[in-house]
């Protein structure tokens, strides 16, 4: 006999599974549904968007503007140039912003035009000290908002755990003093195991980027480094061949010394300068600056002469540079790190000034006041050397002398013509060609002419006084000077 409620409980069963199948199918079409919903209003924004970018750019739109269909992240407001989307710093309300894609962003470091900054939690770049992330930083207060800190500092770096040194707000490459030690640091990021040069010198530094000093093995191969906070690497006792001082390096190699070199000289700590293993005379760029050695010797305060040019050393031994104040004289040795005496026109008429009464003239003796005698166109080339001309092949005569000037900036501004002279002019006598010897004449003016072309006074070595013992060094009105000598045939040189 059939169990008529199992029959029934097979047929319930057959029910509440096929109820169950349709409300899976009816949840699964309404999540499609929904879905698709969905997708058609990402569609829809996506569309609306272009079509809102499509505008902006049609219509060249620049500022800040109201554009929540772009982007409704803050407030819907998204800074456009020219109708695109920028990214960057733009100044609104009163200090920069940084924006990406149009998006102004809130607080984070930023860097722009070569420098550092950070825009705090209303996407302004701050300025004056800052507190980020427990680190003091200093941003100025002049309205340029970038960073000024120097040191190892915390700015979010990938590497080292976020730190990276800086020098007056830039990233730094070099060895730098930090907590015991030096570390090596190449655009603020500090290195780890490896040789490196500064300063003359080679060091290695650790796993932990420090630098060693004492005895290191390195590679297999020991090396040292000394004990006395210096790091540099030491090299093998120094010997004598031929002349020549060698040592051997830290591959074996035999090499003669040079560069800075300790060898318990009495002068400049011990120190003298090597080239080729012999002891150096000469400049030499070093930490920054040239320096004027002796027999390997560095000097301090005073002239040098090297490749033509003038230079002057300062009580360190450092080629000065800018204006300088020297034995009651100012001079001007460039601002570009070239270090040499530049040539000054108003500074020519001072050799003269300060020979008065000292020089007695001739033809034949030094012609340049070195022994008390001097003519006339030896007297300017000493002149114009002593104001920074370049070091002249010989002594040049009146009828020379021509391309001497040019080449050092002068420039002929008359020849045998009216023009009205100036402080610092230069005026030959004696056409081109005919004017060596006694049939020339040269001269500086150290006074110029009025607005009526008169008045000029030049200063020169002349024979004023038929060789008078120590007069030859006098001044005399021009025109008057000119018209005492059958006004000769004239050029005026003025310097550029």
């Amino acid at each position: 006999m059939t169990n008529k409620n199992n029959l029934n409980g097979k047929a319930w069963f057959g029910l509440a599974v096929a109820a169950t199948s349709l409300s899976a199918f009816n949840q699964q079409q309404a999540s499609a549904d929904d879905n698709a919903n969905q997708n058609g209003e990402v569609a829809n924004q996506q569309s609306q968007r272009d079509a809102a970018l499509a505008k902006f750019a049609a219509e060249h739109t620049s500022g800040y503007v109201y554009s929540p269909e772009v982007s409704t992240e803050n407030g819907g407001y998204n800074w456009f140039e020219d109708g695109q989307l920028f990214t960057g710093f733009r100044f609104h309300a009163g200090s920069y912003y940084w924006f990406v894609n149009g998006v102004r962003q809130n607080a984070g470091w930023r860097e722009a035009w070569g420098n550092k900054y950070y825009t705090d939690n209303d996407g302004r770049a701050v300025q004056g000290k800052q507190t980020i992330n427990g680190q003091v930083f200093d941003f100025g207060d002049d309205d340029t908002f970038y960073l000024r800190t120097s040191g190892y500092l915390y700015d979010g770096s990938d590497q080292n755990g976020g730190y990276r040194w800086y020098e007056n707000g830039q990233l730094f490459t070099g060895f730098r003093y930090y907590t015991g030690t030096y570390y090596w640091f190449v655009d603020g990021v500090r290195q780890n195991a490896g040789w490196r040069e500064a300063w003359g010198h080679k060091y290695y530094t650790d796993a932990d980027g420090r630098a060693v000093q004492g005895i290191q093995t390195i590679d297999g191969k020991q090396y040292n480094f000394g004990d006395d906070n210096t790091f540099y690497l030491r090299e093998d006792a120094s010997y004598t061949v031929d002349g020549k001082v060698y040592h051997t390096d830290q591959n074996g190699q035999s090499v003669p010394w040079t560069g800075y070199i300790y060898d318990g000289s009495s002068q400049n700590g011990g120190y003298r300068w090597y080239e080729d293993g012999k002891l150096y005379t000469g400049f030499r760029y070093y930490t920054g600056t040239y320096y004027w050695f002796i027999d390997g010797v560095r000097q301090n305060a005073g002239w040098r002469q090297a490749w033509g040019l003038t230079y002057y050393t300062d009580n360190d031994g450092r080629a000065v540079q800018g204006s300088q104040y020297i034995d009651g004289q100012w001079y001007f040795f460039g601002d570009d790190g070239t270090y040499y005496r530049r040539f000054a026109s108003s500074e020519v008429a001072n050799w003269f000034y300060k020979n008065y009464g000292k020089i007695t003239y001739s033809m034949y003796g030094s012609r340049t006041g070195s022994d008390g005698t001097a003519d006339c166109s030896g007297a300017m080339v000493q002149a114009l050397v002593e104001a920074g001309a370049t070091k002249p092949a010989y002594i040049y005569n009146t009828d020379s002398i021509h391309d001497y000037l040019k080449a050092n900036g002068y420039q002929l501004v008359a020849e045998n013509t009216k023009v009205n002279k100036e402080v610092g002019d230069i005026v030959v006598w004696g056409k081109r060609g005919n004017s060596g010897g006694a049939n020339g004449h040269i001269m500086v003016i150290n006074q110029a002419d009025n607005s009526n072309g008169s008045g000029a006074r030049e200063i020169s070595v002349d024979y004023w006084t038929n060789g008078g013992y120590n007069s030859a060094v006098s001044e005399h009105d021009y025109n008057y000077y000119a018209a005492a000598n059958d006004y000769p045939y004239f050029y005026v040189y003025r310097h550029a």
